[in-house]
């Protein structure tokens, strides 16, 4: 498996949301952006995701996940799914 330059912009939505503490909370999104060197064989690392959330409010939350890729079948599966 050859690596090859890549890159990537992704923009995840949230909502409709509801907060009790914050009435005007509805929505919110957070984007990727970046680039390198990867293989398929990459997609197969599992480890922290660090990503912030930045909501129709202005207030943002900052999150951060245990990922866990592996292989079933002929099916990759990250959990918890990162990307909706």
């Amino acid at each position: 498996m050859t690596a090859q330059d890549v890159s990537i912009d992704a923009t995840t939505h949230y909502g409709p949301c509801a907060s009790a503490g914050v009435p005007g909370l509805t929505s919110g999104s957070r984007t990727f952006q970046g680039s390198g060197s990867r293989s398929c064989l990459s997609l197969l690392s599992s480890g922290t995701e660090t990503f912030t959330i930045t909501w129709n409010t202005g207030q943002t939350s900052t999150v951060s996940v245990a990922k866990l890729v592996t292989i079933v079948g002929a099916t990759l599966v990250v959990w918890p799914p990162l990307f909706r």
